[in-house]
């Protein structure tokens, strides 16, 4: 429940009043018993439970939440379908079905509902929806070296980039944290420590470079279509 806004609190009292409006007395008949929501089922009834389809949507993807699409998503449906709701449950209003003489609770009740579907449903889109997760924190760098404001302009010139005013800090902070970690490795004892072009100790994939015997040289040029005793003939690209 910590997870519902003030949008999903008011989709749930509507769904509540929709689920009570389903089974409560919606019509009154003379002198017979008292007419439901099933008994007067129609399209206008269907449209009322499917804006209470809509609202349970809404509470479940408020609930399950594993982005804040779904939720949004939710709304815009539960929001087409709460004003449909709300036009099916005015008809309902209208209407006497099957000789009824008055209205009942049950009727009230679906109004009601459906309204404040509609209602819940926009104000969960305007609130901005908060993902379950909390966001990512830059970390907070702690460096020794200061750079300052000029050096990081003129840093930013020479490669040629445009930095906002709102940036130039942060990155004076990262450039201060780059130098002091390159100052942390320089301050290594590396006396005796061979250096090396590669962390692993790579050697040539290629066989020596050796000479060794091969095919003898008239063989090699009996098999081209035109040779000598130089080598193969080729046509000249002027011929």
């Amino acid at each position: 429940m910590k997870r519902l806004r003030a949008g999903e609190l008011i989709v749930l009292a509507g769904a509540i009043l929709l689920i009570v409006s389903l089974f409560a007395p919606a019509y009154e008949r003379p002198g017979a018993a008292n007419l439901d929501l099933w008994d007067t089922f129609g399209p206008a009834a269907a449209l009322v439970a499917l804006a209470l389809c809509a609202a349970l949507g809404v509470l479940i993807a408020a609930l399950t939440e594993r982005s804040t699409a779904l939720p949004v998503a939710s709304a815009v449906w539960s929001i087409v379908l709460g004003f449909l709701g709300v036009i099916a449950a005015l008809v309902r209003v209208l209407e006497r079905p099957q000789h009824a003489s008055a209205l009942c609770y049950g009727t009230w009740l679906a109004l009601a509902g459906a309204i404040a579907v509609l209602i819940g449903s926009w104000q969960v889109i305007r609130d901005e929806r908060p993902s379950r997760y909390r966001p990512a924190r830059p970390l907070t760098l702690e460096c020794a070296t200061v750079i300052s404001r000029d050096e990081v302009l003129h840093v930013a010139r020479l490669a040629r980039l445009q930095l906002a005013a709102q940036e130039i800090e942060p990155m004076a902070r990262e450039l201060s944290a780059v130098i002091d970690h390159v100052a942390t490795i320089a301050a290594l004892d590396l006396d005796g420590v061979a250096p090396t072009s590669h962390v692993l100790d790579v050697t040539g994939a290629l066989r020596a470079d050796e000479p060794r015997p091969c095919l003898p040289r008239e063989v090699v040029l009996s098999q081209a279509p035109e040779a000598s005793d130089e080598g193969f003939l080729v046509p000249s690209p002027q011929a």
